[in-house]
Formats: structure tokens, sequence, C-alpha cells
């Protein structure tokens, strides 16, 4: 049974990475799907960008953050299944087609599926490379299966269960998307990791000075703060005091 799809992608100040994101994205055989750019208050001309692409374009007033973003942009989305990924990620070719389906799949096995995430690969250097990988080795490696995690690089779910679980925790300027995971499986719902689904990441981690500097800042956030907000979790959690992800 066919569903309409939103993607949405928030982005602040990252024109030129939007535009390769954009361009990946349209290169598809079907462009039965609706896209939101939902513009954070950007200093950066933005409009300019968006307006050669077949997207709807929305800015806010002031920085709210990217979970404000996201879930500004499901408000004014009209597809039953939302897509999220970011302004500096470059989807597989038909990814909402194949991304979408996945999700149909997966939920008309069992019912209580209501996410899917896929695998997020970057094709940089090494150091770009290890960043990923190292971050990404937690939750990402292995076959598909159930997991407590998600990430909005990559990511489908229904806009139901979505709205059910309160969207993104607007309070958070990270880590709001593992925390939305955390509340779905609250709920007794299901995230469902799915590597044949995929995206390149461009972190711009160029220098081993970055990456540090990048692994504490999200171990501060992904770990210290889901541990706060969830200490029943906390052997799950530990990871993300090394791992970013």
């Amino acid at each position: 049974m066919k569903k309409s799809v939103s993607v949405i992608i928030p982005v602040y100040n990252d024109r030129n990475n939007l535009e390769k994101c954009l361009k990946a994205l349209y290169d598809t055989d079907e462009r039965n799907f609706e896209v939101i750019v939902v513009d954070d208050c950007s200093e950066q001309n933005i409009k300019e960008i968006t307006d050669v692409f077949p997207c709807k374009y929305l800015r806010l007033s002031s920085n709210k953050g990217q979970a404000y973003a996201r879930n500004f942009g499901v408000k004014h989305s009209v597809g039953e299944i939302i897509l999220f990924t970011d302004s500096d990620c470059f989807v597989m070719k038909n990814w909402v087609k194949k991304f979408s389906d996945e999700l149909i799949k997966s939920h008309q096995g069992s019912l209580d599926i209501a996410a899917v995430f896929g695998l997020l690969k970057s094709d940089k250097g090494f150091i770009e490379m290890s960043h990923a990988y190292s971050g990404y080795a937690y939750a990402q490696g292995g076959p598909s299966r159930s997991v407590d995690y998600l990430n909005t690089s990559c990511t489908a779910i229904y806009k139901s269960a979505f709205w059910q679980a309160g969207g993104f925790s607007e309070e958070m300027r990270n880590a709001e998307d593992p925390d939305l995971a955390m509340k779905l499986v609250g709920l007794g719902k299901k995230v469902i990791f799915e590597p044949s689904i995929w995206i390149f990441h461009n972190h711009g981690i160029n220098t081993f000075k970055k990456m540090v500097f990048k692994h504490k800042k999200w171990g501060e956030t992904l770990g210290i703060d889901l541990m706060k907000k969830y200490p029943q979790k906390h052997r799950l959690l530990f990871p993300f005091l090394l791992n970013p992800v």
C-alpha cells in the first residue's frame, strides 16, 4: 500500500553542502515525495539554493536548534511517512522509495515497528573515516536488528508514531534523536537498524584535533545528558561517553 512521504532537512549556514544534499536526493527515478528544508535562521542565503529545486522552504525567525526545526518541518508536512536527513548528508540513489518501502515492509511484518534508521558512511580521508566509524560502530555494526537508537541523518518514521512520542525534545540541542528512539521504545514500539539503506555523512573532520574535540563534545551530550535523563539505561548509554554518532 502506497504511503505519502515527506523529507525534512534542517539547515544552518550550510548552503554548499545543502546543494549537494538536494542534488543527491533528487537523483531518483521517482519524485512523488515532498521535501521541506527548514532554515534555522541562517546568516547565509539558503533560499537561493532551495529555489533551484522543487522543495518547500521554511525559515525560522530565530535560531531554535535542530530539534525545533525538525518538529516545525513535520508540522508543515503532508506525508504519512517522514524521512529525516541533514544538510551535510548525501543519500543513495532512490533513497526515498527504498527507505519508505523498507519501513512499510518492516511494519507489515511487525506492527510495533515505528521507525527504521540506516547506515551512515564516510567517503573522505583517513581522519574523517576514523571519526565516522569509531562513532558508528556501537549502533551501526552488524545485521538488521531492533535497537534503542536512531540517527536523524538517515531515519524513516511514521508521522503518527512520531507525534505519539511527542516529537523531538526541543529543550535538547544535541542527542534529540536517540532520545526520540528511547521514547518510542518506552511506548512499546520498535526501532530497526537496516544497513542496506545508507547515506554519506560529511562531518568535515579533517584533523586529529577536530576529531578529539568532536568526540569530547558528543560524549558530553550523547553520553552524560542521556544518562541523566535515562538512568535505568546506563549500561546502554555508556558507550556514548566515548563514541559520537
